[in-house]
């Protein structure tokens, strides 16, 4: 199993913990009797042994930063609490001097975030967080490498639909324009500016509307930190759309 497959595997099931407490119920006696979870693929707990503690503590760092994402996409604030006071708590093993300024930066954002009052302010802390890491990633060689997402062939017909699924393509890429591969930034802008939103329903046209300005002047985005605010405002600018008009996104983007 590659590092990469398994990073995405802990990031989806990281998402699906996400739930609120009180949408959890509490569990059932006869869950115990379950049974137990397949072995895992040959030679894969080999390699886990083989790596060093920061490596995998990095692999919690992109599953949990995406799940603190995922929730101010959608809208839910308080479902990154647990995320968020995570990364602004944890304290990785065997730190070099170099990565060190990286991370306590990562964990001075990760707390702006927890203490923001509004997705706004969450997403442009939860930005400078993500670009913090591209930037340690950069000075140390090394960091994730992204993997095509499956969806990079929209429909030709942009239906409600096939036009959020275009959203999520351009997000997860400029999100991994800012931790791993600052090239992709502008291929999801060019992604967003190119989608023609659909005319209904109309509720959302306002949404659609900003997300097209937002493209506009991010274009102009250059170094990391320009890139991490606009990135903020953009999951803000989704968050909020969200929340105004009701709709509860099929999956986290």
């Amino acid at each position: 199993m590659s590092r990469a497959t398994y990073a995405v595997l802990a990031g989806l099931g990281l998402l699906l913990c996400a739930c609120s407490p009180g949408e959890r119920e509490a569990p059932k006696v006869e869950q115990a009797l379950a049974p137990a979870p397949p072995a895992p693929p040959a030679g894969a707990l080999q390699e886990l042994a083989r790596e060093e503690p920061l490596a995998l503590h990095m692999r919690d760092h992109i599953g949990i930063t995406t799940q603190a994402r995922d929730a101010i996409i959608r809208g839910k604030l308080v479902d990154a609490n647990g995320a968020l006071t995570w990364l602004a708590q944890h304290r990785e093993p065997k730190v070099t001097a170099a990565a060190q300024p990286f991370l306590e930066q990562v964990h001075r954002h990760a707390q702006r975030a927890l203490d923001a009052a509004d997705l706004h302010a969450a997403g442009e802390a939860l930005g400078a967080l993500a670009a913090t890491c591209g930037d340690c990633h950069r000075a140390q060689g090394g960091g994730p490498k992204p993997e095509p997402s499956g969806l990079e062939d929209l429909d030709g017909e942009l239906t409600i639909q096939t036009h959020m699924r275009g959203y999520l393509w351009a997000t997860d890429t400029l999100w991994n324009a800012l931790i791993a591969d600052a090239t992709l930034w502008d291929t999801g802008v060019a992604t967003l500016a190119s989608l023609t939103p659909p005319t209904r329903p109309r509720k959302l046209a306002g949404g659609f509307a900003q997300i097209t300005a937002w493209s506009k002047s991010a274009a102009s985005a250059k170094t990391s930190a320009e890139r991490a605010q606009a990135y903020g405002q953009l999951i803000a600018i989704c968050g909020t759309c969200h929340v105004d008009n009701a709709v509860v996104p099929g999956r986290a983007p």
